[in-house]
């Protein structure tokens, strides 16, 4: 398991102590915590939904990270507006579909 730098700051650990740490099942349908932004938007367009669960469940997972990485709730919305268009342009490379075309 990797507990990167940024968790271990977070949280006051340094790399010879000692800690306990639990595990939960994950019980989400994408197994990412989803931005509500990115729900109501594909919400809204249902031919892009429908496109985006036809995708791999990690290129699902990685849309969403992708989305959820962006700390303005407007910036999250526009992108996935512009996932939703890419999507159904046929769009289906990774790293042009949060691009403008």
């Amino acid at each position: 398991m990797m507990f990167g730098k940024r968790y271990q700051k977070e949280l006051g650990i340094f790399p010879n102590d000692y800690f306990k740490l639990q595990f939960f099942e994950d019980n989400s349908k994408y197994g990412v915590e989803l931005p509500e932004e990115f729900e109501a938007v594909m919400l809204s367009d249902y031919e892009a939904y429908q496109i985006f669960e036809s995708l791999t469940n990690g290129r699902k997972r990685g849309l969403i990270y992708a989305i959820a990485r962006y700390k303005n709730s407007q910036t999250r919305i526009d992108k996935t507006l512009l996932l939703c268009e890419n999507l159904k342009r046929g769009i289906r490379d990774p790293r042009e579909m949060l691009k403008s075309h």
